[in-house]
């Protein structure tokens, strides 16, 4: 249908364990829905071998249910070669990395996606200072806050979309 909004395609990337972000991710994604911004959640976010890894997993497909997301999110807990992620990811518009408070130093899946060239939103964290300057900075950690923080990248979705077809129309018309 001609009247939709372009679709903004997300994606997560990682090995899923709990300070990620991810069940955050997922109610902004659901608070975008509710806003009527049309985006799709690609979670390329691997199995950890350990329980809390299970656990996380199964939590956030939980959640997607209780959300009525299924259609908007997508879990791949895969594990895929460094070739095959960086694919995946370079179909997405925008890799978003919502942790939460960590102890960790620095994100090693930050800069795989960066290698993508998909640009890449993080939390306000001290794990991401090394990236800072590579990366769009989310306004928080909040669900509310990573939505919001995604925003502008919709509407840049729409505008480019809407300047792709005026000059295709532009075109036709010559």
């Amino acid at each position: 249908n001609s009247g939709e909004k372009p679709l903004l395609k997300i994606a997560s990337f990682g090995f899923f364990l709990p300070h990620k972000g991810l069940p955050e991710l997922v109610e902004a994604v659901l608070i975008l829905k509710k806003q009527g911004q049309a985006c799709h959640l690609l979670m390329l976010n691997a199995q950890y071998p350990a329980e809390v890894s299970a656990d996380a997993i199964r939590s956030v497909r939980e959640l997607i249910k209780e959300l009525g997301l299924e259609a908007d999110v997508a879990i791949d807990t895969g594990f895929y070669s460094n070739e095959q992620s960086l694919q995946l990811l370079a179909e997405a518009d925008l890799a978003v990395f919502p942790y939460q408070e960590t102890g960790e130093s620095a994100s090693g899946a930050v800069r795989q996606a960066s290698a993508s060239g998909t640009p890449g939103a993080v939390t306000p964290l001290a794990i991401f200072e090394d990236v800072r300057a590579a990366t769009y900075t989310l306004p928080g950690c909040t669900p509310i806050d990573i939505a919001a923080g995604l925003m502008p990248w919709i509407h840049a979705k729409q505008t480019s979309q809407a300047e792709e077809v005026t000059h295709k129309m532009v075109e036709a018309k010559k």
